[in-house]
Formats: C-alpha cells, structure tokens, sequence
C-alpha cells in the first residue's frame, strides 16, 4: 500500500510515545511511504518552533524519513479540504498515486478488526 502520512501523525511520532507512534512503527514498514518536500519542511518548521529541534538532529527517525519517497504535489484545481493546509496533504497523495491520503490509512484497519 502507498501512504502519505500527515505532518502532524509524523510528529506525533517523533515526540511523544502513544497511538501515533504505535501505529507508525507497526504499519508503516510493510508500505510504501511518500511525502513531498513542502511536508517536510512543514515537518521541520513545526519541530522547530514547538520543540526547538530540527530533523537533522534527530538521528533515530533520519531511517524512516530516508524511505519515503519525494513527489512533487499535483496542483489542484481548488481548496479541497475543511483545512486548506491540509490540500498539500491530498496533493502529495494523488501525486504517489496513494492508495488513501491521510492517516486513517493506518487507524482504519484497527477499527474493522
């Protein structure tokens, strides 16, 4: 399955033990992960300003973050989303040519079982 996780389940998961994190590490490595450079740099910046860290000194998520892969987000054609910051999350998604874009990729088969 392709993912495009959102910027703030990835930094869930850096910053705090807990659902995001669980979910991180037991679905994501069997997927192929995705992401577009104004995600990470989003990602960066909110590290930056909520936790004065930048992804470059975190060397323990640098491995997962090094096996998404970079796509550029397709424009679209209006706001989409209830959160306009939110379209680049779709954006990138139809880019990867997703199978889902957000994180209820990961929360959805916990709520079948």
């Amino acid at each position: 399955m392709k993912l495009v996780l959102d910027t703030n389940v990835v930094l869930a998961g850096i910053v705090a033990d807990g659902l995001c994190r669980n979910l991180i590490q037991k679905y994501t490595h069997s997927h192929s992960l995705f992401t577009s450079s104004v995600l990470m740099r989003e990602l960066d910046e909110k590290l930056k300003t909520k936790f004065a860290e930048r992804l470059n000194d975190l060397p323990l998520i640098l491995p997962f973050l090094k096996r998404m892969t970079l796509v550029e987000p397709q424009p679209l054609t209006a706001n989409v989303c209830r959160d306009a910051d939110d379209d680049v999350v779709l954006a990138t998604a139809l880019a990867a040519k997703a199978d889902g874009p957000l994180a209820e990729q990961l929360i959805t088969p916990l709520v079948t079982l």
